[in-house]
């Protein structure tokens, strides 16, 4: 009960302060608390000075906020856009809070489920192209955002996509697939250096790829990107002794684009590692 309040807190949060015109959920943030690293962030973004300093720091700020900090996927309008990987998860959140309300008997069930009917209602409208692949949406242009990325398995691994959504996510995989797992962004040439890019691979987007498949019955596809993880993993330990916060899909080094020195032995390498290995095992 103490938890669900707290989660309640933070579903308020979002609803309130995060909310677009469009009744969907965006990243944000105050231009008053930038600091000193958004506006280092900001001098590299500065390629137009037709970009005025407070656009990049709205979108600087809401980059961070997600934590693909930083990426192309919306250009520099990060403020008027819609992310389909955060609304996939708050679509998640509706769906959890509607089971903790039926196991708690409050009666507010009916409300979280009218809650995330909307939101999948919404999405599909917005978010998905001709081929009903998912993209970041512009609520101000009224358009999609024109980079395909690895946020498009959110909604499999929140379970709002639909059977032919999945399928068309699926068939699309070779946009994002590698020889050594799944890039942050499909190949582009956004101008500038972004880590949450092609050729980057974290781990974070190998577990919501994998688990987004297995949930819609794609284990074969699963246990590709699986197997390809930890071979990476492997294979940059054995040529440099330490796990690392992110590799590159395409040649599974270490060779990646920073925007810091990289740290080693990230707490969620070594987790997604472990999981991949246990559900290997769990199959035998």
């Amino acid at each position: 009960k103490s938890a669900y309040e707290v989660l309640e807190k933070e579903y308020d949060f979002w609803q309130t302060e995060r909310i677009t015109e469009i009744e969907l959920n965006q990243y944000g943030g105050r231009v008053e608390d930038k600091g000193e690293l958004c506006n280092a962030f900001i001098e590299r973004l500065r390629y137009d000075p037709r970009i005025e300093t407070d656009c990049l720091a709205k979108h600087t700020i809401a980059q961070m906020e997600s934590g693909w900090d930083i990426n192309p996927r919306m250009g520099f309008e990060s403020y008027n856009c819609c992310e389909i990987d955060l609304n996939s998860l708050l679509y998640m959140h509706e769906k959890n809070m509607e089971y903790f309300s039926y196991e708690l008997g409050n009666k507010d069930g009916v409300k979280w489920y009218k809650a995330a009917k909307k939101r999948k209602k919404a999405m599909c409208t917005y978010m998905y192209d001709m081929d009903n692949l998912p993209y970041d949406y512009n609520f101000k242009t009224k358009s999609l955002c024109h980079i395909y990325s690895a946020a498009a398995f959110y909604p499999m691994f929140a379970k709002c996509a639909s059977a032919e959504q999945a399928i068309s996510i699926v068939r699309n995989i070779d946009r994002l697939e590698y020889e050594y797992g799944i890039s942050a962004c499909e190949n582009n040439n956004t101008k500038g250096m972004y880590q949450w890019n092609y050729p980057n691979s974290w781990a974070c987007l190998q577990y919501i790829t994998a688990k987004g498949l297995i949930n819609y019955g794609f284990y074969d596809a699963a246990e590709r990107v699986i197997k390809k993880y930890l071979k990476t993993v492997n294979k940059a330990y054995n040529e440099t002794g330490k796990l690392w916060e992110k590799y590159n899909a395409v040649d599974g080094s270490i060779n990646v684009v920073n925007e810091y020195d990289m740290p080693e032995m990230m707490g969620w390498t070594a987790g997604v590692y472990l999981w991949c290995l246990n559900y290997l095992n769990n199959k035998k």
